[in-house]
């Protein structure tokens, strides 16, 4: 039986549980907290940030609003106070999501729930009868046993008699599993820990349950499908007057990722920088006139990022400094060949273009043209990103407006040009603009319908077959 990491059989589960009665009282918790979840399954927007040390009045319920509450939601919250108890030192970004949480339990039980940050309770007076909902290691001793029982990489929604605990090893980890809990995302049954618990590796929080490498995967020849799952919203940005709001060229690397935002006119542009873990924003450049910018790529030894398409010219490409996100220079590529996408291999130390139809440009780290690939697949969609790895270069596609469904999709070659696969994209009406691979995942950022900012969804390669007979 696998362990977080990988999705565990019922039959492993079964094991963890002792006895008949045990596993019948198992049952009978997992059936209301998927019940439960079910009820728990739209965001709340614009709603108010929660205080690190604010405590809400919570209401009675009156006959008439009990009435009018699920059942399985009153399983949830019971006829008692309830409270959403987070760990100090949470990210903005959680803070919000928990926001929208709160405003959804009071919206479907119509009471208040209380909502507030675990420093503003005295540990030596913490009530063990209280019923709460807890988010990240608490200064309730179960966060902490459960927190240190998960496997690298996972996090944990478990529901006891009087609380609901979710954790995980990491701010991202949590962020996965509050969103999950709120829009039951919860997929197949899972490593249990303790009763009433299940363990979901970050990469498969969408009931992925294949879990081979992107590497493996393309290897195989199987087909292959991309689920998307979406990560966080990219707001426009207003700027002495100006509204920097389409979403352009991106990277990602190592614990960091950056998004070009244009203007109108494509008269200047801003790249943003945000951690990769939480995506909260860490730095943002000046207004710089980078034309289109429509790609990213970084040079972790130089310490530099590279733009393509910075004079609205293929042929142009511009140098800033990753630490101040300056800009340095513009250089122009010698030879023939175009540039609208662009990323680095520091494996094979040298850059990987984008040209007309798939064709794949190599550049030495100075920009020397090394060799091109030309297209092996025919396509007559839009070239949008690109990105690498140490085996393949993936090219993300665009359908764009005449194309019906507007379908997105990848299609990924090695490195000496060989067809290896074509990957329809599970997110069809809205524009890809870019993609990163950190760590065997896998990133896009769309422009958003309404050209107000941008949206990035991770995505999960897995078996066709697979995700068909889900």
């Amino acid at each position: 039986m696998e362990q977080a990491g990988g999705i565990c059989s019922t039959e492993g589960i079964r094991e963890h549980v002792e006895g008949d009665r045990s596993m019948k009282r198992w049952r009978k918790k997992s059936l209301c907290f998927m019940l439960a979840v079910v009820a728990i399954i739209s965001l709340a927007s614009g709603c108010e940030k929660v205080n690190e040390n604010e405590k809400l009045n919570e209401t009675s319920i009156s006959e008439e609003s009990k009435e009018e509450i699920p059942v399985e939601m009153m399983e949830l919250v019971g006829e008692e106070p309830m409270s959403i108890v987070y760990a100090s030192g949470m990210s903005d970004v959680i803070k919000e999501l928990i926001s929208a949480l709160k405003k959804e339990l009071s919206d479907q039980t119509k009471r208040t729930i209380k909502c507030y940050g675990d420093a503003a309770d005295d540990p030596a007076k913490l009530n063990p009868e209280a019923r709460e909902i807890l988010v990240g290691r608490t200064n309730r001793p179960l966060s902490a046993e459960l927190t240190d029982k998960l496997e690298p990489d996972s996090f944990s929604i478990t529901m006891t008699e009087r609380q609901i605990l979710i954790v995980g090893t990491d701010d991202e980890a949590i962020y996965h599993a509050v969103k999950i809990f709120m829009e039951n995302i919860v997929g197949d049954p899972m490593t249990v820990i303790g009763e009433g618990s299940a363990v979901i590796p970050k990469r498969g929080y969408e009931g992925k349950n294949d879990t081979r490498s992107n590497t493996e995967l393309l290897a195989s020849g199987e087909e292959l499908v991309a689920m998307a799952t979406k990560l966080i919203e990219i707001p426009k940005k207003m700027i002495n007057d100006d509204r920097y709001f389409c979403v352009q060229g991106g990277c990602a690397y190592g614990e960091y990722a950056y998004q070009a935002l244009v203007n109108k006119n494509y008269t200047g542009c801003v790249i943003v920088k945000y951690r990769i873990d939480t995506w909260e924003e860490v730095m943002r450049s000046e207004p710089m006139p980078l034309g289109h910018a429509n790609d990213i790529a970084y040079n972790p030894e130089r310490g530099e990022l590279y733009i393509t398409m910075v004079k609205n010219d293929a042929k142009y490409i511009g140098v800033l400094d990753e630490q101040t996100l300056t800009f340095k220079e513009n250089r122009k590529l010698d030879g023939l060949l175009t540039c609208y996408s662009l990323d680095y291999c520091e494996e094979r130390e040298c850059f990987a273009t984008g040209t007309a139809l798939t064709a794949t440009g190599i550049y030495s780290p100075d920009f020397d043209f090394i060799s091109l690939n030309l297209p092996a697949h025919e396509t007559e969609l839009v070239t949008q990103g690109i990105c690498c790895d140490e085996n393949y270069v993936y090219h993300l596609l665009y359908g764009g407006s005449d194309t019906p469904l507007r379908k997105n999709e990848l299609i990924v070659y090695d490195w000496e040009g060989n067809f290896i696969a074509q990957i329809m994209i599970g997110v069809e009406d809205e524009e890809p603009e870019n993609i990163s691979i950190v760590d065997d995942r896998m990133y896009i950022a769309f422009n958003n319908y309404n050209w107000t900012g941008g949206v990035v969804y991770e995505l999960n390669l897995t078996s066709a077959a697979n995700r068909a007979a889900k």
